[in-house]
């Protein structure tokens, strides 16, 4: 049975790091300003190009004043909170039932193909606890995937984690560790192959170079075409994530 609830602390952070952050320079600006948009984006403009370290600074100097506002955002959504979940990369579905209670918010399984989320929720505390799921999901099912992908290809890795990343699909840094996005499940499986074979060839071609495509397409004959597809598979996520 799996079963678990969240902490306001731990939705906060999780909120500010997923949260995407826009630069806009305006010449006919007067001064830096920040707002949120509909999308729940943060956008910060100025008269003229800043550094990143001043950008951080000005997220630093306003966390008090985002964290209100990005909650307030979510809490004005639409609270239709999705009633089934389909993983297209596993060819499943689960259905969700909610329940309100008193209780913290948490999510427990009621069967193979079915949950429950119960509590005194709101929708950010109910996206959380669903993203904590996926990322459940996705150790169970990726972590021996990516695995047996590796033997087939016959290059191997040191270590692998999932992450919700906002723009990379995977990653593989110098010592063989490979990430990869919990969001890969909502993707058909020949997508999620073709990210795993892009980030074990990084193993021994750390750069996007002629020889680095060689190696992909050796092992992915249609790597054009999913690297294509690739670009716009945020088409395949659900509105919640």
């Amino acid at each position: 049975m799996l079963n678990f609830h969240i902490t306001y602390p731990q939705l906060i952070n999780c909120m500010l790091e997923t949260t995407i952050i826009k630069k806009s320079i305006r010449k006919n600006s007067k001064n830096i300003s920040l707002r949120i948009n509909h999308k729940g984006e943060i956008i910060i403009t100025s008269p003229y190009p800043l550094s990143a370290k001043k950008y951080q600074q000005i997220i630093k100097n306003n966390q008090t004043w985002i964290e209100g506002h990005l909650i307030q955002h979510l809490n004005s959504q639409n609270n239709c909170f999705p009633e089934n979940i389909k993983l297209t990369a596993l060819d499943k579905t689960w259905h969700i039932e909610y329940q309100k209670t008193p209780s913290k918010p948490k999510l427990m399984s009621l069967n193979e193909n079915s949950f429950i989320i119960y509590g005194n929720y709101t929708k950010i505390e109910v996206v959380q606890l669903l993203k904590r799921w996926l990322t459940q999901q996705a150790k169970q099912s990726l972590y021996p995937w990516l695995q047996q992908v590796s033997h087939e290809i016959t290059l191997p890795y040191n270590s692998v984690s999932i992450g919700h990343h906002r723009a990379q699909w995977g990653s593989c840094n110098g010592e063989k560790h490979i990430s990869l996005n919990a969001k890969l499940l909502f993707l058909p499986s020949i997508l999620v192959r073709h990210v795993m074979i892009h980030e074990l060839v990084h193993t021994i071609h750390f750069n996007h170079s002629i020889n680095f495509w060689h190696c992909v397409a050796r092992y992915d004959a249609h790597w054009k075409e999913n690297k294509k597809i690739l670009k716009t598979a945020d088409n395949y996520l659900p509105d919640w994530i």
